[in-house]
């Protein structure tokens, strides 16, 4: 037996690896690195905060453009904040996005314009975006059917938010190369000084309209008294204002499009990422939920909390389930045999939803027998956990009895039991010594499967009733796309079932002596 419970431990990482990467693809597929780097440190994270992050998970690394940035991000040359950082990926996808769209706008627009500006269109290339655009208008003003003008519309609309991406990439991009060509100081510098001349500009215009008088005369002065000091300002930097629009000029020039923007990150392997994850679920650093709190924190307070529940409700049920369905093998073909069944039957066609609504209602609402929702630590819990365990034992009665009373079934039809009675036992003897043991086999395969799930609770009866525990939690985790806690979540559950499954098959051997284990 110990060198078979040795064998099964051996081949337990090779399944629990398993198990990780079909979470790390699911996960992967479904969350972007970026997602998961604004839940670990909260959405007001700078990109640059975020990237560091994932730089130091393995999920990103830094390119040689990207890590000059972070040298002059470090030395004031430019700043920290609101200056973004460029994902290689991110740019790649915008790029091709953007021709694409451009492509099946262009065609589109082939197919139902006229015959003359038909001709001007090239479906093969993009062309230019304002000429595109111009031609989408020309479209959008013809009398088209609902379903042309419906794909036009939505082509547009995805053109134009690809197009607001792409330009606010771009301008960022610029105005931090105009920042590196000048320098932070004499760009803030200009930028002060564009202000104060668009005000002074504004306050000129507004003096137009003024009647002629004193205080027209007063403001004009002190209007050309701001202007004298723009122009000093401007011309002790060497021209700070050309200065600026050359640098924005050349960096317009030079970023013309998504493509020529350098990345700073780029996205590690796959293979890269998952030995990564891997390592993290070693370790058990599952990260922080949404609400900044750790997992692995929320995972030790709400255990508590579904153990209180599942445990002695699934140990209730499974007694009540497992004497009822020895009492119908037992007086099988009889009107106490034909009310479970079909007591069972009726349990079963019910939904558990409306079940607990109903328990909610009447016992709860109507009768103030216990309290609707809620939970409370230490002795106190245990009225607010009597209404939910009594319906986890109602909702799991037909569906268990049922069960148990086939098993039964089978094992009363024996010949080991037929000479039992043969020899006189007593029936209590025959039912409770020698069918239910030969019968726990199937018993012991199906809780082997129910208990892993005991540590998560009850997921519906702990949404309804508000209990803390884990199945609450993975509820809003799922609800809130909290990658890192279903992810929690699903690991560990798998390491409770490859436990509650070697342990079945130990339990077979003390149950069954015909068993061995080898």
């Amino acid at each position: 037996m110990f060198s078979y419970i040795l064998r099964k431990l051996l081949y337990m990482p090779f399944i629990l690896l398993g198990v990780m990467a079909i979470t790390f693809a699911l996960l992967t597929i479904s969350t972007k690195p970026e997602a998961l780097a604004s839940i670990q440190l909260g959405e007001k994270a700078s990109p640059r905060q975020k990237y560091e992050y994932l730089a130091s998970k393995r999920y990103v690394r830094w390119t040689e453009r990207g890590r000059a940035k972070l040298g002059e991000m470090e030395k004031g040359a430019i700043p920290t904040r609101g200056t973004a950082i460029y994902n290689r990926a991110t740019l790649r996808d915008l790029a091709s996005d953007h021709e694409r769209l451009n492509r099946e706008l262009a065609a589109l627009v082939a197919q139902h314009l006229s015959a003359e500006a038909r001709s001007k269109v090239t479906t093969g290339e993009p062309g230019s975006d304002e000429r595109l655009t111009a031609e989408v208008d020309a479209l959008k003003q013809q009398t088209l059917l609902p379903d042309i003008k419906t794909r036009l519309g939505t082509l547009d609309e995805k053109r134009a938010h690809n197009l607001q991406a792409i330009n606010g990439i771009l301008a960022g991009a610029r105005n931090t190369l105009a920042i590196e060509t000048m320098g932070l100081g004499q760009v803030r510098e200009a930028q002060a000084l564009l202000a104060r001349a668009g005000e002074l500009e504004a306050k000129e215009t507004s003096l137009k309209d003024m009647a002629d008088g004193p205080e027209k005369t007063k403001l004009a002065a002190e209007m050309a008294e701001e202007r004298a000091a723009i122009e000093t300002v401007d011309k002790a930097g060497g021209g700070l204002r050309d200065k600026l629009a050359q640098a924005r000029a050349d960096a317009a020039k030079k970023l013309d499009k998504i493509e020529a923007v350098e990345a700073d990150v780029e996205y590690t392997n796959p293979i890269e990422m998952f030995f990564s994850y891997v390592g993290d679920m070693v370790r058990l650093d599952f990260g922080d939920t949404r609400s900044g709190r750790s997992v692995v924190t929320v995972l030790k307070d709400g255990i508590g909390p579904s153990l209180s529940l599942a445990l002695p409700a699934f140990l209730l049920a499974e007694l009540i389930a497992l004497f009822f369905g020895l009492l119908a093998a037992m007086y099988r073909k009889t009107a106490l045999d034909a009310t479970l069944v079909i007591s069972s039957i009726v349990l079963m066609s019910l939904n558990g939803v409306a079940i607990i609504i109903a328990g909610q209602k009447i016992m709860a609402a109507d009768w103030n027998y216990f309290p609707i929702s809620g939970y409370a630590d230490g002795f106190g819990a245990l009225r607010f956990l009597a209404l939910p365990a009594l319906l986890y034992v109602i909702l799991s009665f037909g569906e268990h009895v049922r069960f148990n009373r086939i098993v039964m079934l089978d094992e009363v039809g024996q010949d080991y039991v037929r000479t039992a009675r043969a020899k006189g036992l007593n029936e209590n003897v025959v039912l409770f010594k020698h069918v239910m043991r030969n019968g726990l086999i199937p018993l012991v395969t199906r809780w082997a499967v129910a208990i892993p799930t005991l540590y998560t609770g009850s997921l519906i009866l702990e949404s309804f009733f508000g209990i803390p525990g884990l199945g609450y939690l993975t509820v809003d985790a799922i609800a809130n796309s909290d990658g890192n806690v279903i992810r929690a979540i699903v690991v560990i559950g798998a390491v409770m079932f490859m436990l509650a499954n070697l342990f079945s098959d130990v339990l077979y051997a003390f149950i069954d002596p015909r068993i061995r284990l080898g």
